[in-house]
């Protein structure tokens, strides 16, 4: 390889690591939180196309730019910047300082117009070798799958247990794990004894939804392990119903703008351990957990 060549592929490498790094970094502390007049959230980075008609959200992966989603101004109910909540008005005063435009690009036809590389043939080649190093690298996982783990937790000051937490680990087609932004639902599901005339197939037990909840996760929330997630008892609670069978089934679907829908679950989740003496107090004493507890 032309010595020349060779220097411009090292120097284009060094500063697409350095643009990288900053480009996400910059990205991570642009983001907003848009919430709108249905309900639903979208966290991202606000685009330059913003105009006083239409909010241009950006949701980005490694810098590269995947989806553009316009949301006209007069559904937007609030904004989260900054960890401070603004009103419509508030945030769009400040919109300037929220626009973000990323800068991760890697200007291969700079380099093969270069008057040193009198051979554009040769730079192209490789160009090409240099982008398989980059994703080798790891800075172009591809997103293939998620794996979960699920367990009953208690994660307040009492005894009782309050939910299931999920461990959600994105992999690329590696099985290494690849840092996402994007939206996780989880929802679990048990069979539940019910009267046999509204389940006569099943002999009096029907499958019915013990908690579901949403969740939206960036690229900080993850560990070496994946991140994790809390789906909560609320309404229903299996601990203090023993209608409901001792496992159930949790299903786990995240959406990744630019990548998919990937789904996973769980089997014969517990979700109410087995206790005798918990058992004879309910019976009992109509509660699980004792007055001491």
């Amino acid at each position: 390889m032309d010595s020349r060549i060779a220097l411009a592929v090292l120097i284009s490498f060094l500063a697409l690591g350095t643009s990288g790094i900053q480009s996400i970094q910059a990205a991570e502390e642009n983001d907003v939180t848009v919430h709108v007049d249905n309900g639903r959230s979208f966290t991202g980075t606000v685009d330059p196309k913003t105009d006083d008609v239409t909010l241009w959200m950006r949701f980005e992966s490694y810098g590269t730019i995947r989806v553009r989603r316009p949301i006209k101004w007069h559904r937007v109910i609030h904004v989260v910047a900054g960890g401070e909540e603004l009103s419509t008005e508030a945030f769009r005063e400040q919109l300037d300082k929220w626009t973000f435009t990323s800068t991760m690009t890697l200007n291969w036809s700079g380099v093969a117009q270069s008057r040193d590389l009198p051979n554009r043939a040769s730079v192209n080649s490789h160009s090409k070798t240099a982008e398989r190093a980059l994703n080798a690298m790891g800075f172009k996982q591809r997103l293939v799958t998620v794996s979960v783990k699920a367990r009953l937790a208690q994660w307040d000051n009492d005894a009782a247990l309050d939910g299931v937490e999920v461990l959600v680990m994105p992999l690329d087609d590696a099985g290494r794990l690849v840092p996402v932004r994007g939206t996780v639902m989880l929802e679990l599901t048990a069979p539940r004894a019910v009267d046999r005339e509204q389940s006569p197939r099943l002999h009096g037990v029907r499958f019915q939804t013990v908690a579901r909840s949403a969740h939206q996760i960036k690229a900080s929330d993850f560990t070496a392990e994946g991140t994790v997630l809390r789906l909560r008892f609320r309404q229903t609670d299996p601990q203090f119903d023993s209608t409901w069978l001792s496992t159930g089934i949790l299903k786990v679907r995240l959406v990744v703008p630019g990548s998919g829908v990937f789904r996973a679950s769980v089997d014969d989740l517990e979700i109410r351990p087995f206790s005798p003496i918990r058992d004879l107090s309910e019976r009992h004493h109509g509660r699980r957990y004792l007055l001491s507890e």
